[in-house]
């Protein structure tokens, strides 16, 4: 008998250029600690007991196609952050530093997904990043949360893509979170999660037999952050009473490329509030806090979220 070994696994994407079309191979492979891709087809429940008495069996419905990983943030594999926000401009600051600025667009690009599921491989197409959440611990390798949904689903296909990786994780050991301009070192961890409030409408068009599927925004991406302090923060539990504004700023730093440019994952949010946490339990022990924050939209520089990634890629879009 073979054992299945799910650290086997694999998930890999590409920017899809026409909708409708998947790509022939995919050229991204996230460092994957475990993926998730199913195509969660619906059975069409039958109304009519046909004088059985009984449920009679249903019928092939709707795909509602998804999928998910969780992966190490790599300094050369900025490109899930630009799935899930949609514009990135890159300039050259160095003679081979490349930086990238990622924002906010009115949507994702669309991407082709294919997934190494050990027992058998699937591909997604005209999926899109929905769901994103960074995390970071001191001393540990900073972590990205991805959920995607697509348009179509199709099991145990052949593919001729073969994985390759980036090799330049980055391990918080040096990193720094700034809160309204103040460098602040006692947070033990936190996360950044960006929702871009995906979801899925269908409708009959006279193209196809069925229900054709349309993704799109519901309403505007929701950003929130988490902290975690080693002390209770009072200053800030006044910040959040008086509903006081400031930018948050998470940057984790990696490797030198050359000079003075560095390998870096900055991340921006200009206009934030504390909007839960902090929420004192006293006792014999230490005393602690979590802060939860929410971002909003900064008038000043006209965003709600800014990534600055540093490192040699040329470019995200290719």
């Amino acid at each position: 008998m073979t054992d299945l070994l799910g650290n086997e696994h694999w998930l890999g994407a590409k920017l899809q250029a026409v909708a409708g079309t998947p790509e022939t191979a995919v050229t991204v492979f996230l460092p994957t600690t475990k993926i998730k891709m199913d195509g969660n087809r619906d059975r069409i429940e039958r109304k009519a007991k046909l004088a059985t008495r009984y449920q009679l069996p249903g019928l092939p419905g709707n795909w509602h196609p998804t999928a998910s990983c969780d992966c190490e943030l790599h300094a050369s594999q900025a490109h899930p952050f630009y799935w899930a926000l949609g514009a990135v401009v890159t300039t050259a600051p160095g003679t081979t530093a490349k930086l990238h600025t990622i924002t906010e667009a009115d949507a994702p690009p669309r991407l082709t997904l294919e997934a190494n599921k050990v027992f058998q491989k699937d591909r997604q197409a005209d999926a899109y990043l929905g769901k994103l959440e960074l995390g970071f611990k001191p001393g540990e390798i900073a972590t990205l949360g991805l959920e995607f949904m697509a348009v179509s689903h199709d099991d145990d296909v052949t593919v001729t893509s073969t994985p390759t990786y980036t090799a330049d994780p980055l391990v918080c050991s040096k990193a720094s979170v700034s809160i309204g301009g103040v460098k602040d070192y006692t947070v033990e961890g936190g996360s950044i999660a960006y929702n871009g409030n995906l979801e899925e409408k269908r409708g009959l068009t006279d193209l196809t037999q069925f229900l054709a599927s349309t993704l799109r925004r519901k309403d505007n991406a929701e950003i929130t952050a988490k902290l975690d302090f080693l002390d209770f923060p009072k200053a800030y539990l006044a910040d959040m009473q008086a509903a006081e504004n400031f930018a948050l700023v998470v940057e984790l730093t990696g490797a030198l490329i050359e000079s003075t440019y560095y390998k870096f994952v900055r991340v921006t949010l200009p206009a934030c509030q504390f909007t839960g946490g902090l929420d004192e339990e006293i006792s014999e022990g230490l005393i602690t806090g979590s802060a939860e924050i929410t971002a909003y939209y900064d008038t000043v520089t006209g965003r709600r979220i800014l990534i600055e990634v540093q490192n040699t890629i040329a470019s995200l879009t290719a």
